[in-house]
């Protein structure tokens, strides 16, 4: 189970290796148009947060072995984290952020989204009391 606080944990941990190697900042800077409000170090640091997801989850890089932070984070448990804390990061691995189109409505029932990224149907049911 995750522990609270536990992706502040992570994208903390993904932006302080990332700070490391001025590369994967500037590169970052770049994809996102902020590359002409950075003049030092000091401006990095701030504006690393709003790489953080991208970092995480997206990014591949040297700096984390050729593979996003996410995975770097799992394999190496450099916070010595718990196994079974570990394992629920380790989930994370499969979780999907993007656009879906919502195929079907069942009223009362849930919703049929298709991923637009990977053409995968899932059908999202609703929550009801």
């Amino acid at each position: 189970m995750l522990q609270e606080g536990f992706l502040q944990k992570l994208s903390e941990w993904a932006c302080t290796i990332a700070l490391q190697d001025e590369s994967v900042q500037t590169q970052a800077a770049k994809r996102f148009g902020l590359h002409r409000h950075q003049s030092g170090k000091e401006d990095r640091e701030k504006i690393s947060a709003l790489f953080s997801e991208w970092l995480t989850f997206d990014f591949k890089h040297p700096v984390f072995n050729q593979t996003n932070a996410l995975e770097q984070f799992v394999k190496n448990n450099q916070l010595r984290l718990p196994e079974l804390e570990l394992a629920a990061y380790a989930d994370l691995r499969s979780f999907e952020v993007g656009l879906f189109e919502v195929k079907n409505v069942e009223p009362g029932r849930g919703v049929l989204l298709n991923s637009i990224a990977t053409g995968k149907e899932d059908f999202v049911h609703t929550l009801s009391m």
